[in-house]
């Protein structure tokens, strides 16, 4: 054991038995902290301890994606917001459609420039969560974007994380390659997305999950990444 954490388990240790031992939560060296996750319950957004924006995945799943990613993959998403910048830096070329106008022009002109934000509005009515888990059927215009985007070549990561999550799912388990990994988040709504995640299963994808919370968040959650053998992240 390291003289850090020798030092660090004895003030645990000293904090815990006068009642303390929630100092430590922002101590340097610990986990809430580099994480990025005391800084983003501060901000109310996901931030890593650079203050840079980073996803609303699981904590996990962003560990594992930042090493895996790398400048000769490509990364379509679903849904924008502080991973779109992050996918960015990790990522050599990211696109992202996002269905709301008023949050696409808040982030639009704070972006790498190996991105490209694409504005997809929806005159669907209802709540946000209604429109996340849209039954399988006629997908919103949003889901199409992908598959212009694609033309020249489908994206090696695909991640949903916005609207109509099932009919997303379903167009690119319909018409990826083996070679592209899927990244789906809220994956503890697994019953709202059973549909989906069914048609994945039966198409031949192996699935990985990342139970933790995500940046700033209290609630456990689930990411998980969909994949063949063969698959862009080396799974």
């Amino acid at each position: 054991m390291k003289l850090r954490d020798k030092v660090q388990h004895f003030l645990v240790v000293v904090l815990s038995r006068v009642g303390l031992k929630n100092l430590l939560l922002t101590a340097p060296g610990g986990y809430l902290r580099d994480s990025g996750w005391t800084k983003s319950a501060r901000a109310g957004y996901p931030l890593d301890t650079a203050g840079r924006s980073q996803p609303w995945l699981t904590l996990p799943a962003i560990c594992f994606l930042g090493d895996r990613l790398s400048a000769d993959l490509t990364v379509f998403e679903f849904g924008s917001g502080g991973s779109t910048a992050w996918y960015g830096r990790h990522a050599g070329r990211v696109t992202s459609v996002e269905h709301d106008e008023s949050w696409f022009e808040k982030i639009k002109n704070d972006l790498p420039s190996n991105v490209e934000l694409v504005f997809c509005g929806t005159e669907q009515p209802g709540e946000f969560l209604d429109l996340v888990f849209r039954p399988l059927g006629d997908p919103l215009d949003y889901v199409q974007v992908l598959r212009r985007a694609s033309a020249e070549r489908y994206p090696d990561v695909v991640v949903i994380d916005g609207v109509d999550r099932l009919n997303c799912i379903a167009a690119v388990a319909a018409e990826a390659p083996d070679s592209t990994a899927i990244v789906v988040d809220n994956l503890e709504y697994e019953n709202e997305l059973a549909p989906a995640i069914e048609l994945l299963a039966t198409k031949g994808y192996r699935r990985l999950d990342f139970w933790g919370i995500a940046p700033g968040g209290l609630r456990l959650s689930d990411t998980a990444i969909f994949y063949k053998v063969g698959n862009s992240l080396g799974i």
